[in-house]
């Protein structure tokens, strides 16, 4: 067998026309004063837009200061007079001081972490290593609930809780075995 090589033609060269069909000219660049012109009210515009947007905090945080009194009679940022009492007023001013709440949300905070942490990295060890039968389905479930909006299973979520033993919803008046007793309660 014997090898053939073909020799090709060389391409004839593009004209002028196919060339400014493949490229077309760009577009000429707007001016340098233009561009500067419209970039500066893009700025003032969104700073504007930003300080509308704080005004209500810079309020609360400015009325926070003032005495009861003057909160929607002085409209101003600037307070003319101010008082301290406002912070130590809200702290206190629940059944508890306001730290009995922080302490108790983060110990809820925690917990949930925790064992959110501990279940899900069993689940996800036992999922990536181990081989089972029914695994694929398994996985599926927990994505499928994994995905469910919290909205879907709060409801549900609490009648589960606020029936289990302990909680103070518990006791039903038509139950006559009710679980915790309490001490007023005879048998």
């Amino acid at each position: 067998m014997t090898d053939t090589v073909r020799a090709h033609a060389p391409s004839p060269a593009p004209t002028v026309v196919e060339l400014s069909e493949q490229y077309p000219e760009p577009e000429a660049k707007p001016s340098y004063w233009r561009s500067r012109t419209r970039s500066v009210a893009k700025h003032v515009a969104l700073i504007a837009f930003g300080l509308v947007m704080l005004y209500p905090l810079l309020w609360m945080v400015a009325s926070s200061f003032k005495p009861d009194a003057l909160i929607f009679r002085d409209t101003g940022l600037i307070p003319t007079e101010f008082t301290w009492s406002n912070y130590s007023d809200g702290w206190n001013a629940l059944l508890h001081p306001f730290s009995h709440y922080l302490i108790n949300s983060s110990i809820i905070v925690l917990g949930s972490l925790v064992g959110n942490l501990v279940s899900c990295s069993m689940a996800a060890y036992a999922f990536a290593r181990l081989e089972f039968r029914g695994r694929n389905l398994w996985f599926a479930i927990m994505l499928m609930s994994i995905m469910l909006p919290i909205h879907v299973i709060i409801v549900p979520q609490y009648i589960l809780f606020s029936g289990s033993p302990g909680s103070t919803r518990s006791c039903r008046s038509s139950s006559p075995n009710c679980w915790p007793r309490t001490p007023s309660s005879s048998s």
